[in-house]
């Protein structure tokens, strides 16, 4: 059962985060969209989040998961800077 939460967490948290990651590391309210150079500059760093996202992912799963009993536990983490992406964004004012 708990096998199902944690892939199931897994499958709905990382399209989440590879939508906010992108926004928040390129700062939305801030991009121009004209010219190449932008947009090679938000496919790097979508490709960017996507590996980080992954990479910690991974990380957090190897070692985290293995200390504490519950998987909910090991991706306390990544909620954490999730919380702080999306608290950056609203004083930034992206979301208004």
């Amino acid at each position: 059962m708990e096998n199902k939460l944690i892939l199931s967490l897994f499958i709905i948290a990382t399209p989440i985060l590879q939508i906010i990651g992108p926004m928040y590391l390129i700062e939305v309210d801030r991009i121009d969209h004209e010219g190449i150079a932008t947009g090679l500059a938000f496919l790097f760093t979508c490709v960017l989040w996507v590996v980080t996202v992954f990479i910690a992912s991974l990380i957090v799963g190897k070692f985290a998961f293995k200390k504490w009993r519950y998987g909910l536990a090991a991706n306390i983490p990544l909620f954490g800077a999730a919380l702080v992406m999306l608290s950056s964004m609203a004083d930034s004012g992206a979301f208004s």
